[in-house]
């Protein structure tokens, strides 16, 4: 079996969730004034780099070992759990799910290049060993962000109440997303869109009231904080886009 070279950090199945009934979505790059209708195929070129995962002390005996052994059956965990969102089960998770959607959240930051550079420098030592372990899937997170003063994450997330907000505009999605609102001035400890007009948010004994003002909000911080690109599955909010992706 080929070995992954090019390592998704934002993974392709949640990126398809875009993809509008006219079977495309639309990548708004920053520097450029004009987005680019991609079709799904298209898709696999975006959120990538080579070699991403195979950074010198981060498994340097196998580099693909995150990608093949965590990452993708984390995706996997993650993309049934979405469908059960949809089906308004949000409530009726087990355990395991539940854990394995906050890793997954937290995951969308560790995977990211900023986030494996800045655990090597921060941990100097080989921070993702727990792979060896019979429970990585389950323990990667936990063990990693309590190590970076970034919450006591397996703990906190689980214990909240979860829900899904459905709104009439659009949400978007970009290269950078966030996985705890550290940044964004929200009532919800944390967000995920999970389609266009749908997204996750996670709350304490008392639930805020979500408003659009809100999905302004989480929009504005999207753009302004991607790397490079912006993807919406239609242009409704493109002058928006244009005008903090600059």
């Amino acid at each position: 079996m080929n070995k992954p070279i090019k390592h998704h950090y934002i993974p392709q199945f949640y990126l398809r969730r875009w993809i509008n009934p006219s079977k495309t979505l639309f990548v708004y790059i920053r520097g450029k004034t004009e987005p680019s209708e991609i079709k799904r195929n298209g898709l696999t070129g975006f959120c990538l780099e080579n070699d991403l995962y195979s950074i010198s002390n981060i498994n340097p005996n196998n580099p693909t070992k995150i990608e093949t052994e965590w990452a993708s059956p984390l995706d996997g965990c993650a993309a049934t759990i979405i469908n059960k969102f949809n089906e308004g089960q949000v409530n009726n998770l087990t355990d395991d799910e539940r854990l394995s959607w906050a890793n997954f959240c937290a995951s969308l930051w560790l995977r990211s290049p900023q986030g494996l550079k800045y655990i090597s420098e921060k941990l100097h030592q080989n921070p993702l060993s727990l792979l060896n372990s019979k429970e990585e899937n389950r323990d990667l997170c936990a063990f990693i962000l309590p190590k970076l003063d970034y919450l006591k994450h397996e703990v906190v997330f689980t214990a909240l109440n979860w829900y899904v907000e459905r709104t009439d505009n659009e949400f978007l999605i970009g290269d950078t997303l966030p996985t705890f609102n550290l940044e964004i001035n929200s009532p919800f400890y944390t967000y995920l869109p999970i389609d266009p007009k749908r997204t996750f948010l996670a709350f304490g004994p008392q639930k805020p009231k979500f408003n659009d003002k809100l999905r302004r909000d989480f929009n504005k911080w999207i753009v302004q904080n991607a790397k490079r690109f912006v993807f919406a599955s239609s242009r409704e909010n493109e002058d928006f886009i244009l005008k903090y992706l600059k």
